[in-house]
């Protein structure tokens, strides 16, 4: 827990980061299907975070 206000504010810029740049969130993930070397179909995702999401 935090002592002091602005060590706390300095704590949930720190977990805003995090979630918005570098968590991967499930419902953003991309499908997409490759075929492999025996020319099977293979369902693979691709993670994505939120900062990622509009593209």
């Amino acid at each position: 827990m935090a002592a002091v206000p602005a060590e706390l504010e300095v704590h949930l810029m720190w977990y805003r980061t995090y979630y918005h740049f570098s968590r991967q969130h499930e419902c953003l993930r991309l499908t997409y299907t490759n075929t492999n070397a025996k020319g099977e179909e293979v369902v693979r995702y691709r993670n994505r975070t939120p900062a990622m999401g509009p593209v």
